[in-house]
């Protein structure tokens, strides 16, 4: 048991997801996502920004890891509840009832939490780890005749049932990977949309129907839009985007620190 104590580039972590309702982080392995994370939580939710938050991650990870860094920092965070919503059907729903500060699930529960809760949806932050898991979601907003909003598109069908409440009962988005686009920018679409609804990339998107997302072709307007810096040789993590008028904060500071 320990005080948590963040490191520099930690406070750039926990300074953005504070400063900005829906953004993504993506730094690297060990850099301290998680522990960054809960005291972000732990820090809005003193001032009465949020009330409970959820986080979504492989197996794994919400069994594991997440409860350990609670247990690591028990002096600094030993005051929030947290229950891993994992295993069965009566291990979870006994982590459900709980009611703890922070649940953690696996994706592969989603439309099972859904289920649960129903309309009495309880986070309003979300903390989507390892966000790639996101990436196939192609959706779009569309209103109908009457002034209706509805959800349009392909991808998984859990990704698509998160998609239905993640801006409209979802107030803080928070996503976390350490390679956010393994197979191309395009990769990055479906994580961006749970911040900010496709606003930015779907425009270039529709465009651009069949082009690959990334190459020569790319136009300044979309290097733009991304803010995507370019360190060295080629693209180095950790960079961090927000979804209010396209503020992006490029942590070059991160990997000095870590190193």
């Amino acid at each position: 048991m320990a005080v948590f104590v963040p490191r520099p580039y930690q406070h750039l972590i926990r300074n953005f997801i504070f400063e900005h309702e829906r953004c993504n982080v993506f730094a690297g392995m060990g850099l301290g996502k998680t522990s960054s994370s809960i005291r972000s939580f732990d820090e809005l939710r003193t001032f009465g920004e949020v009330n409970r938050a959820l986080v979504l991650a492989p197996k794994r990870v919400a069994e594991s890891s997440w409860p350990d860094e609670m247990v690591k920092w028990r002096e600094s965070f030993g005051h929030l509840r947290m229950a891993a919503a994992v295993g069965t059907a009566a291990e979870r729903l006994a982590a459900v009832r709980s009611q703890p500060d922070i649940l953690t699930s696996n994706y592969e529960n989603i439309e099972w939490l859904l289920g649960v809760y129903g309309d009495e949806w309880p986070f309003d932050m979300v903390f989507a780890d390892e966000s790639t898991r996101l990436k196939r979601l192609r959706v779009s907003l569309q209103k109908s005749g009457r002034g209706k909003e509805f959800i349009t598109g392909q991808g998984s069908s859990r990704a698509k049932a998160l998609a239905k409440i993640a801006h409209t009962k979802v107030r803080r988005w928070v996503n976390l990977t350490g390679s956010p686009a393994p197979n191309g920018l395009i990769d990055v679409w479906g994580q961006q949309w749970f911040v900010d609804a496709g606003r930015r990339p779907a425009r270039w998107r529709r465009r651009r129907r069949g082009i690959p997302f990334w190459g020569p072709h790319v136009s300044p307007r979309l290097f733009r839009a991304w803010r995507i810096v370019r360190l060295g040789s080629g693209l180095r993590w950790p960079w961090s985007s927000s979804s209010d008028g396209g503020c992006v904060a490029v942590w070059t500071s991160v990997r000095a620190a870590a190193s």
